[in-house]
């Protein structure tokens, strides 16, 4: 698939969700931003898929402290012809589909150590999550992240 028939996109998953799954995701929805594929350069472009990859983190937010555990975004180059829908100001879902492993470009994860230390209450844990920032790795350090996630 060239670069011309894919937008970048960011797939939100638990830590746990991505353990168990790896690297046969289905159902994957991705957030994107909402501009014609090549409209947006430079900073412009930079704060667009920052937007979407935050809408991805915050999807995933209340399953995470629920459950305990960290959250995940694949940042992925998914085919522009999905079926998109608007979720908010300048971001659309993507999909659902089948994540190939091979479209996936980085992953950004909480820090474990964060999650590790979470306080009980929801409300706090969620605010310490969004405060922590989410690690990045590349897409060659997934397969040891998702190992050693299971070590945790």
């Amino acid at each position: 698939m060239s670069p011309a028939n894919t937008v970048r996109a960011y797939v939100p998953l638990t830590d746990r969700s991505l353990r168990a799954a790896w690297p046969h995701l289905t159902e994957a929805l991705g957030f994107a931003p909402d501009v014609r594929p090549g409209s947006l350069r430079g900073e412009e472009l930079e704060e667009a898929e920052w937007i979407a990859l935050s809408t991805a983190a915050e999807v995933v937010l209340d399953t995470a402290v629920e459950q305990r555990c960290g959250r995940v975004v694949l940042a992925c180059d998914l085919p522009a012809d999905l079926r998109s829908r608007p979720v908010s100001a300048g971001v659309v879902a993507l999909g659902p589909a089948a994540l190939d492993p091979a479209c996936v470009v980085s992953a950004h994860i909480d820090d474990p150590a964060l999650v590790a230390a979470l306080p009980d209450d929801p409300a706090a844990a969620a605010d310490a999550l969004r405060d922590g920032g989410l690690l990045w790795y590349d897409v060659s350090e997934i397969d040891e992240l998702v190992e050693a996630l299971g070590q945790e």
